[in-house]
């Protein structure tokens, strides 16, 4: 942990390769939707003959840019908007050329003004890689950039275009609203900024400088034992009053809102504006969505001020545990099925179809009795609780649960919800970690992409209203053994 701040000026560089420090102002900020679909996705591409002169990397998966942002305080005018992206080095294209592997990735930057339109930021700058070997490390792991510009107080749109530079038409956007605000004479703070490392820095021509520290942002704001077990925080406090005692808590959250982590610590600042620099070990959290949370209380345990940020952990390692430990307890479920008629057991397993095998089917389909088809169901949930194939362990309430919500959720045109391609998917993998609801457009169809950030280091399912009435069919997806269409935009025609 670390208190301080030198008062450093932050000084708006235009192009990203260039800029300094980036950052904006808020104040009491309830919740910051900061994450753009967020994908950790590792393809290893081995070259098969090393001495190939001419070659060509062409990735499988979509392109994806990563984008977060974070607001500081500036100057009496305007605030001081920091943007983080991140991509991947292995979803780019890449051609051998002069002993090296060369891609790249342009980044356009725009910031318009949403009461006169007014275009405040518009840059483009290219990201360029030329490197030996893909087999290194280098490879397989994010590359991350930033740019910073000071910002008028108000109401903005920030949109940013990402695109694979020898493939234009693989590309990544995001348009998210961002509001500059001023920090009045009480006290503020500004937005958190999670990050994979921070280290102490002299270097001020360091893109990642800050305040004599090195703030190296995680755009994904995905943390865990594969990629960073470590969540490090940054935030700065403005106008504190000299010589109070406060105290700072820090919370993680689960989606819940229930705390899972906390520290506390009481502190005396001499200075007006302060920084706060943390860490916390995440890597013994499950898997799923989380909140960073941080609270200043003056020295009677009063709120003064709050802000929060999502954030999202991948921790296979536990689930593994878990695997092992569900299936060392064995699922009896035969006392259940007793009460069932023939009927009941019929649809029963109809609605399980999805997770049994072709084999499981044809052997139920020749049971006659009703005690026959009981005892087959008592074995079936007891070999899905201890899990198969690359399906998550899942007991029989769990399962049939999932079957009602699809039913209540995604019912459309007479079809039970369980039926339909939302209500399959939302039955197989459970609910989505994000949704991305995006409506029609210029005579184009509705669509909604479903975001998993546990599954596979995270994939995506789209889905289009093809035909106007409600019914959003599966035309994309990046999940392995589901339907892939990377020209699924066609369907929006």
């Amino acid at each position: 942990m670390k208190s301080g701040w030198s008062g450093t000026k932050r000084y708006p560089v235009g192009l990203i390769e260039k800029s300094l420090s980036l950052g904006g102002i808020y104040k009491n900020i309830k919740d910051v939707h900061v994450m753009k679909r967020v994908k950790l996705i590792w393809l290893a591409l081995i070259l098969s003959s090393p001495h190939l002169v001419a070659q060509t990397i062409t990735p499988k998966s979509p392109f994806i840019c990563n984008i977060d942002y974070a607001r500081f305080y500036f100057d009496q005018n305007s605030g001081y908007l920091e943007i983080y992206y991140g991509f991947y080095p292995d979803l780019l294209t890449y051609v051998f050329k002069d002993g090296k592997f060369r891609g790249g990735v342009n980044l356009t930057t725009r910031l318009v003004n949403l009461q006169n339109q007014q275009v405040l930021i518009d840059k483009t700058s290219n990201y360029s890689i030329a490197k030996k070997d893909t087999g290194e490390i280098w490879y397989h792991y994010p590359i991350i950039t930033q740019s910073g510009y000071a910002v008028p107080f108000g109401k903005f749109h920030l949109q940013v275009m990402a695109y694979d530079s020898l493939a234009p038409s693989r590309r990544d956007s995001l348009t998210l609203p961002i509001q500059i605000s001023p920090v009045d004479s009480g006290v503020g703070l500004s937005d958190i900024e999670l990050c994979k490392n921070i280290a102490p820095s002299r270097n001020k021509n360091d893109l990642f400088y800050k305040n004599a520290l090195e703030v190296l942002p995680n755009p994904s704001l995905v943390f865990g034992a594969k990629n960073f077990p470590i969540l490090f925080n940054y935030i700065e406090l403005y106008n504190m009053p000299a010589h109070e005692r406060f105290t700072l808590q820090k919370n993680i959250l689960d989606r819940t809102g229930k705390i899972v982590r906390q520290k506390n610590r009481e502190q005396i600042f001499k200075q007006k504006n302060v920084l706060d620099v943390d860490k916390f070990t995440v890597t013994n959290l499950p898997s799923g969505t989380y909140y960073f949370q941080y609270m200043l209380m003056d020295s009677t345990g009063q709120q003064i001020s709050q802000t929060r940020k999502k954030f999202y952990l991948y921790n296979p390692h536990l689930e593994a545990a878990r695997r092992a430990a569900a299936a060392k307890k064995p699922y009896h479920v035969l006392t259940e099925l007793q009460s069932l008629s023939m009927k009941q057991l019929d649809r029963e397993f109809q609605c399980a179809q999805y997770i049994a095998t072709d084999e499981e089917i044809k052997m139920y389909a020749q049971l006659k009795t009703l005690e026959g088809k009981r005892k087959f169901l008592a074995d079936f949930w007891a070999r899905v609780a201890r899990g198969r194939k690359d399906w998550i362990p899942i007991n029989r309430t769990q399962y049939l649960a999932r079957v009602n919500a699809a039913n209540e959720r995604y019912g459309a045109l007479g079809r039970e919800g369980w039926r339909t391609s939302r209500g399959r998917v939302f039955i197989l993998y459970g609910p989505p970690d994000q949704v991305e609801r995006v409506p029609a457009e210029s005579g184009g169809k509705p669509y909604r992409i479903w975001y998993y950030y546990k599954i596979e280091d995270g994939v995506e399912f789209i889905f289009v209203d093809r035909t106007g009435y409600g019914e959003f069919e599966l035309v994309h997806s990046t999940k392995r053994g589901e339907l892939q269409d990377e020209n699924w935009q066609r369907f929006l025609r």
